[in-house]
């Protein structure tokens, strides 16, 4: 886990590393923190690179929110 929690605190914008970080919170219960981590990175994606995540991390925050 410290090798995603890194990668994304160095790279926000980065998808994997918060896809990652999102399944692990949610796996371990602890759905607030994935629902941070993917705001997180949806403010930079939007806010540095104009763009939004990608469709398959936008499922999984939706399966986590239960939508």
């Amino acid at each position: 886990m410290v090798y995603y929690e890194k990668l994304f605190l160095n790279d926000v914008c980065n998808e994997k590393a918060c896809r990652w970080l999102m399944t692990h919170h949610a796996a371990g219960g602890r759905r607030t923190d994935a629902i941070r981590a993917y705001e997180r990175c949806q403010r930079a994606l939007e806010q540095d690179m104009e763009t939004e995540p990608e469709e398959e991390m936008r499922e999984l925050y939706r399966r986590i929110i239960g939508g």
